[in-house]
């Protein structure tokens, strides 16, 4: 449910088949890169002061570029993952056949006063439990469900629903496009359940598991729904619920477009939402207050400490749509790339140039420019882009990493995260040059790999399924055993990593359990046995050795898969 983390395992290989000799081998390693699903996402609580990022461990900084790894880096931006479906996952590594995509709508639907159960999900026990909740309030659109133990005015629901039905909803599908709809359950409604007990910092969340039967996920409630957190709000009649329900809609359009979207833009866009419906926002000041975040990438600190980024990714479209346009703002974010490749692919495709060059607009320029308009915001700089015009009253930065005031300065040393910015003010007299030696590259992960030059890598992504699969030839041999070195940082009980065998040509899989593995499913996420939480059990992740024996494959053709979802 957090949109948060850098997850990482790495696996380095050798498969060992004994007759009486003989090696196979599968050299170097996997890394898994990832994030979880986006799709369950949280309303930042923006009462909580700015927050500055709690690191990983550092990537390695280096200054003279590696030979290689622009190409690598080219392969890497061109990679389109391929988004995971628990249902076709549910029923090739469960083995449950024929899981249907929609289930039987309730007959004759809901009507004012009817019951419901529900389950619901606590962010900070990460317990799933079932809930009843009576209908309150429905229009053409909207079913409004309220936990059976809340008391509430009707007529603060209808007023906050019919917000909802006559604006919120009419503005979200013109900009974003539509969500599921008649959707799992067959039911053109969708649902808005206003319950407790979701997590301290959490104001409402959507989960993608919902939009699957049951028989995929358990804890689906087949149904296009998001939820409330009653005790974030008080009441129906707090008016920073309807910014809320303008968040998580726009993210229950976004599953239906483009499931596995990174957790910053897909963030970014539920805030601009709350701006496109005339909302407050608040998370900027989080950002603007300590801008040294790195956009496209977020922390595991929780809604809360994240504010800041929220306010980053909402500043960085609310600026690309003033500078570029609706238009532009559209194709953006219904691309299939993800993140800052759909900003490069996106400028590319709409032949936007820089109106004082003449020449193509960059990504990375985009940036450069967002980072001094957050400085600047005034339009009578340069050509006027070093503004928000759509939102005169943005913030601007005013704190600075250092200051000058004497010149010349002697050498000074700081780090900056990567797509982030620290701000430098210099304010003396006369004529100076200013140097700057930095790194050229950074690497990937904070780990180079167990032996040898290369490693493979899972890559990265919200709901996203990535794997690794090779044949093995066992047919002459009598015993076998897989030999690997892994490491991994997975978010705990949401996202798992799997070894699986198949014997049939890849028609049905196995997993494989290691000592290494839980079988544990607290979150209804695990499909068997897998990695997660960091590899060697402390908060730097550890390279672990894995062995899986194969002998009970022996005499056959087999591949062999290692599955982050």
């Amino acid at each position: 449910m957090n949109n948060k983390n850098i997850i990482t395992i790495v696996i380095a290989g050798l498969v060992t088949c004994c007759a009486c000799v003989g090696v196979l081998g599968a050299a170097g390693g996997v890394i898994f890169f990832a994030t979880r699903d986006v799709s369950t996402s949280i309303a930042p609580a923006f009462t909580q002061s700015a927050k500055g990022p709690t690191t990983t461990p550092a990537p390695k900084v280096v200054t003279t570029p590696v030979p290689g790894t622009s190409q690598t880096l080219k392969t890497l931006q061109d990679t389109d993952l391929p988004v995971n479906d628990l249902r076709t996952l549910a029923m090739r590594l469960k083995g449950i056949p024929d899981i249907p995509a929609t289930v039987a709508p309730k007959s004759g639907g809901y009507k004012v006063g009817d019951e419901e159960k529900f389950w619901v999900s606590n962010e900070d026990t990460k317990a799933h439990y079932q809930i009843t909740a009576r209908l309150v309030y429905k229009t053409d659109n909207v079913y409004f469900f309220v936990h059976r133990d809340l008391s509430v005015k009707d007529s603060d629901v209808q007023k906050l629903v019919d917000t909802f039905q006559t604006k919120i909803y009419t503005t979200n599908r013109k900009f974003f496009g539509d969500e599921p709809n008649p959707g799992v359950d067959g039911d053109p409604h969708l649902f808005i359940l206003y319950t407790r007990g979701l997590g301290q910092n959490v104001g409402g969340y959507a989960s993608s598991a919902d939009g699957y039967s049951r028989l995929a996920q358990q804890y689906s409630n087949e149904k296009e729904i998001f939820y409330i957190n009653a005790e974030a709000y008080g009441s129906p009649a707090n008016p920073d619920l309807p910014g809320t329900l303008a968040h998580e809609f726009q993210h229950m359009i976004q599953g239906h477009h483009d499931s596995n979207e990174d957790t910053w833009m897909n963030e970014g866009a539920s805030m601009l939402a709350e701006f496109l419906n005339s909302y407050r926002t608040g998370a900027e000041f989080s950002f603007i207050a300590s801008p040294d975040l790195q956009l496209n990438a977020w922390d595991d600190s929780g809604a809360g400490a994240n504010s800041g980024h929220y306010g980053a990714s909402f500043m960085y479209l609310a600026y690309f749509l003033d500078r570029f346009g609706e238009e532009a703002t559209k194709t953006l974010l219904t691309k299939k790339e993800n993140g800052l490749q759909a900003v490069e692919n996106t400028l590319k495709e709409l032949n936007i140039t820089d109106k004082t060059t003449g020449k193509p607009t960059t990504g990375v320029e985009v940036f450069s420019d967002w980072v001094i308009a957050n400085y600047v915001g005034d339009k009578s700089v340069g050509d006027g882009r070093y503004v928000y015009n759509n939102y005169p009253k943005a913030p601007r930065v005013t704190n600075h990493a250092a200051s000058a005031t004497t010149c010349p300065v002697s050498v000074k040393s700081a780090t900056v995260h990567q797509f982030g910015a620290d701000y430098i003010r210099i304010s003396c007299r006369g004529t100076y040059t200013f140097n700057f030696t930095g790194s050229q590259q950074v690497s990937v992960m904070p780990a180079t790999p167990h032996s040898g030059k290369f490693a493979f890598w899972s890559n990265r992504g919200d709901k996203s399924d990535t794997t690794l699969t090779r044949e093995f030839d066992l047919t002459s041999v009598k015993s076998a055993t897989l030999k690997y070195w892994a490491l991994w940082t997975i978010e705990e009980d949401y996202d798992y990593a799997y070894v699986e065998v198949s014997a049939d040509g890849g028609k049905t899989w196995k997993i494989i359990k290691t000592p290494s593995m839980r079988d544990t499913n607290p979150t209804g996420n695990n499909f068997g046995s897998g990695y997660t939480d960091n590899s060697g059990g402390s908060k730097t992740p550890q390279w672990v050795e894995e062995k899986i024996d194969l002998t009970p494959y022996s005499g056959n053709k087999i591949q062999v898969r290692f599955e982050y979802i």
